[in-house]
């Protein structure tokens, strides 16, 4: 017991103070130590880190299995979007688009967004050049489009090429989706989860920082929230580590281009995005303090991460962290053009500085008081 105290006191000394990115070390480090232990006791072998995210999380666990000495862990990277995943995980049954469609929020689309979304924008040109491309299209138009047999027959032949193609780049990787497999990423739907496990057309295991309750889950579902799961009951790990959760993905941005499609070789077509730039001139030089720290606290801390007390000391230092740097981490975080879906980061022009301000205020009482609340 002494010498976890120790442990404590010193993992306390390296709460950074003067930069609040490094901190971000303490939740990363937990959060790959229980992959680790779920891997161990699944029987899992390989792991495949979904991009984008995917690329800094699989670097800090190469790391922590290095410094655990441990090679029996296979780490691989695989390039995948939601974009470039949808269109092979779709039926070629006209009605179960339409159902996919609107249980992925899509129930008022136009024209131009339901052939973008379905990666077909070239149909509008062949088939709906002298329609209003912006018109809202109500849910017996969506439905009678796709049941067009030009409309379907050119679907069709597209969602079974990308499959084609899909499957094509998982067998290059290796990646078949078995009980000896898991797939890892920043989270918070599982999205990606569920689109590959449908083009295998069976269920996989999947590790994310956190899920959310939108997270599409049922009897076989396999996700899992290692720093927090909306499936839990309310414990004090929900309460501090999905404070501001959608800030862990400016944290772990990288500098490739987001995944559109495969070519027939299974070759990954990348387009770069606005997501380079914010990572160029921001997360780059976080993460290089992040790795930092990770390296100096695995130094030390790695034999007594299983120990409940050290654990909840990560877990306060991440609830510090955002308590004593509210202001400096938002500042860093606006910069990096990262907003909160909910408004919390919204643009200024929509909401006044004195509801973002009450807002800030509130959410750092909830978190402040997130210990008791548990």
């Amino acid at each position: 017991m002494d010498k976890n105290r120790e442990i404590i006191k010193k993992i306390r000394l390296c709460f950074d103070r003067t930069d609040p990115m490094a901190n971000y070390a303490f939740s990363l480090l937990l959060f790959c130590h229980r992959l680790y232990s779920a891997c161990m006791k699944k029987g899992i072998s390989e792991i495949f880190f979904f991009a984008r995210e995917g690329r800094f999380l699989k670097e800090l666990f190469d790391a922590f299995c290095f410094a655990k000495g441990d090679k029996t862990l296979i780490t691989h990277y695989l390039f995948v979007s939601r974009n470039s995943t949808f269109l092979p995980s779709l039926s070629l049954d006209a009605d179960d688009i339409c159902l996919t469609l609107r249980k992925k929020g899509y129930t008022s689309i136009t024209f131009k967004e339901l052939f973008s979304v379905l990666s077909s924008e070239d149909l509008l040109d062949d088939i709906f050049f002298h329609t209003d491309v912006d018109r809202v299209l109500n849910e017996e138009e969506l439905e009678a489009i796709l049941k067009m047999p030009k409309v379907s027959a050119a679907l069709a032949k597209r969602i079974e090429e990308e499959k084609r193609h899909f499957l094509t780049y998982l067998e290059n990787e290796g990646f078949h989706g078995g009980s000896n497999q898991c797939i890892v990423d920043v989270g918070w739907h599982g999205t990606m989860q569920d689109h590959t496990a449908a083009v295998l057309e069976k269920d996989i295991t999947g590790f994310y920082l956190g899920c959310t309750d939108l997270a599409d889950r049922n009897d076989s579902s396999r996700k899992h929230g290692l720093l927090f799961d909306a499936l839990s009951k309310e414990t004090y790990d929900n309460a501090v580590f999905s404070y501001q959760y959608l800030f862990f993905e400016t944290v772990l941005l990288t500098g490739h281009g987001k995944t559109e499609s495969y070519s027939q070789d299974g070759t990954p077509v990348l387009k770069e995005d606005s997501d380079k730039l914010a990572y160029e001139k921001y997360s780059r030089q976080w993460q290089t303090l992040i790795f930092g720290k990770f390296r100096e606290l695995l130094s030390f801390s790695l034999p007594y991460l299983e120990d409940r007390a050290v654990q909840s000391e990560f877990t306060r230092l991440h609830k510090k962290m955002w308590l004593w740097h509210f202001k400096k981490l938002h500042s860093k975080f606006e910069a990096a053009g990262q907003y909160h879906k909910d408004g919390f980061f919204s643009s200024k022009k929509r909401y006044p500085g004195i509801y973002i301000l009450l807002s800030r205020i509130k959410q750092w009482l909830l978190l402040f008081f997130s210990h008791k609340r548990c």
